[in-house]
């Protein structure tokens, strides 16, 4: 009985419970890899390392040149968009990873 009165002080005090703040989000993808021109015009795909799964990677703001390597949180994409190759996510953040090595791949077919 004495615990459920302190989680329930503690509970007041936070104004949230400890568990949710401690659980990321089941939504949210964490993909390492190098960015890569994709097959149709203006798409950027990348295979992560750690799963192998290649991805389509849809961006709102500023975008990676082909041939970053890159670390990124991403979420599912409710539509595959014009892009038709990997698993389309859209990405919420990135950052570049100098530690990579990757190459810029060839230049797009005209």
């Amino acid at each position: 009985m004495q615990y459920l009165a302190i989680l329930g002080i503690v509970l007041s005090l936070t104004g949230q419970p400890l568990i949710a703040a401690q659980l990321p989000n089941p939504a949210q993808i964490h993909l390492q890899g190098c960015v890569e021109r994709g097959i149709q015009p203006h798409c950027l795909v990348m295979k992560d390392l750690r799963t192998g799964r290649l991805y389509n990677l849809l961006f709102k703001d500023m975008q990676p040149a082909a041939g970053y390597g890159i670390e990124a949180v991403a979420e599912p994409a409710s539509a595959q968009g014009a892009c038709m190759q990997g698993t389309p996510v859209n990405v919420l953040s990135w950052a570049h990873k100098s530690t990579l090595r990757c190459s810029p791949g060839p230049s797009p077919r005209k």
